[in-house]
Formats: C-alpha cells, structure tokens, sequence
C-alpha cells in the first residue's frame, strides 16, 4: 500500500491510496467519519430567547456548529462514558466537557464568534461567521452550553469529517 499526500493545509486532507484493496480504504473511511472523538455542543439551557427561532432548532443549530476539535485544544478531555462525573444529568464537568456562554441584545445577527468559551479560549468555533439567529429591536438571547467528545456513531454532530470518499 501507498499513500500520497495531494493537499493538506490546517482544515483539510487530500490523499490517494494505491495498491489497496477497497475494503481497506472503505474501513479508513468508516473509522475516520464514525471513531474519530470530535467536539460538539450536547447540552444546551435557555434562561432566555425572544427570538422569534424556537430553542429547539437553536439547540440543534448550536450543536451542529463545529468545534476546534484538533488533539492540542481537547487534550485531557474524556469521552463522557470515560469520565467518573454524573454526566447524565447534562452537568458541566471540566474533564469531559467545555462550557460556552451566549449573551447578546438585538437588533443584530448573532454569529458563531458570538459564543464564548467561559474556560479555555481555545476551543471555539472553527468558524466565526455562521450565523446562528436574527434578533430584532428589544429581542435578548441569553444561554449556557456544553460541549462534550463524541463520535459520529452516536451522532451527525461528532462526526470529524465532511468529505470522505474514494474511487
């Protein structure tokens, strides 16, 4: 088997594999998109939101947003299931998950760089301009998540990559 590297740069990998069997190439495939631990919003508490964006679809915006998630941002984090704490009950517990905190006042568009990281600065999100709601004259959002490790078997949000296919 060979492996030659087409295109790396911080966010991205091209590669071609010859002399492989696709089997093989089709498990890295899996392995990367479905074991890989990545970081991801799991928990989300509303204390207040006038938008007019139900919670639900913003917690599930914000989980969808992706997360530095690279080996030198999340090193000594575990995986909740690794972890000695009551994660269960969605709690913030500094060795399993990373706390953010959203507080803003409209009329104005609130983007991802909006959202804090209330402990270490450098997990945030990958990028700074998805927008995540609209607020109107008078309109607050004010929130707390958690973002804990996961992988993409449990769900979309965990998994690492975007594109991963072969020919």
């Amino acid at each position: 088997m060979k492996i030659d590297v087409k295109e790396q740069d911080e966010n991205s990998m091209t590669f071609i594999v010859r002399d492989a069997e696709v089997p093989f190439v089709n498990a890295i495939r899996r392995i990367a998109m479905m074991k890989v631990p990545k970081l991801a919003i799991e928990d989300v508490f509303i204390v207040k939101n006038d938008s007019a964006m139900f919670d639900e679809v913003l917690a599930h915006r914000l989980g969808l947003t992706p997360l530095v998630s690279d080996a030198e941002s999340i090193e000594g984090l575990v995986l909740p299931e690794d972890c000695d704490c009551d994660s269960e009950k969605g709690e913030y517990c500094p060795r399993c998950s990373v706390s953010f905190s959203l507080r803003e006042t409209g009329p104005k568009t609130v983007y991802s760089k909006d959202l804090k990281s209330c402990g270490d600065s450098k997990i945030k999100p990958v990028y700074d301009t998805i927008p995540l709601l609209k607020l109107k004259e008078n309109q607050d959002v004010d929130l707390e998540a958690v973002a804990k490790l996961g992988i993409g078997k449990d769900h979309a949000k965990w998994v690492p990559t975007t594109v991963c296919a072969y020919k």
